[in-house]
C-alpha cells in the first residue's frame, strides 16, 4: 500500500516527556510507517511524539492505541 505524504507535524502539545522527565511543548507528527500483520507488510501513517529537549521520539499510551487502529484499519484495507 503506498503512502504519498512523508512526516507532517498535526500540532503541539504540553507534555511530560517520559525521556527527559521536564514538561515540555513537545511537537506531534505523523508519518509514513509500516508494521507487519501475518506476515505481510502493511502501510500505515503513524502519530508520535518529539520533544525538543532531548531530541527524542515517543509514543504515549493513547497515540499507540490510535496507531494501532490505523494498522487494523489499513490491514483490512489491504
Amino acid at each position: 500500500m503506498a503512502l504519498n505524504a512523508k512526516k507532517i507535524i498535526l500540532g503541539k502539545e504540553n507534555y511530560i516527556c517520559p525521556i527527559c522527565e521536564k514538561e515540555q511543548i513537545v511537537e506531534i507528527y505523523e508519518e509514513n510507517s509500516e508494521a507487519l500483520v501475518k506476515n505481510k507488510p502493511i502501510g500505515y501513517r503513524e502519530i508520535f511524539y518529539y520533544c525538543p529537549e532531548c531530541k527524542e521520539e515517543f509514543f504515549p499510551e493513547k497515540v499507540l492505541d490510535k496507531n494501532l487502529i490505523r494498522v487494523k484499519d489499513a490491514y483490512k484495507k489491504w
